[in-house]
């Protein structure tokens, strides 16, 4: 009972901020030998964003989960909502 209650205070922090993530998913490696190549890392974006959103432990808001075409201006925007000493 008691570990049960420290749990939930543990949790607790992580419930009440803000979480962010940035989603990117990348298969052509131009430069990379065919091998070497990630197989799926667009269906792996599909699969971690409603999980993210919907099943994670500390919770997403959609807006706050950012999947990405544009890759540095997603960096900047998101940089922008981190508060210093966040990173």
């Amino acid at each position: 009972m008691l570990l049960a209650a420290l749990l939930g205070l543990s949790a607790s922090p992580a419930m009440a901020r803000e979480n962010y993530a940035l989603l990117i998913g990348d298969s052509p490696y131009p430069n990379l030998d065919q091998k070497y190549r990630l197989k799926g890392p667009t269906n792996d974006l599909r699969l971690v964003q409603p999980y993210l959103t919907t099943a994670a432990p500390a919770p997403f808001a959609p807006q706050d989960v950012i999947v990405l075409a544009a890759i540095r201006p997603a960096f900047s925007d998101l940089s922008a909502k981190v508060p210093p000493g966040d990173c």
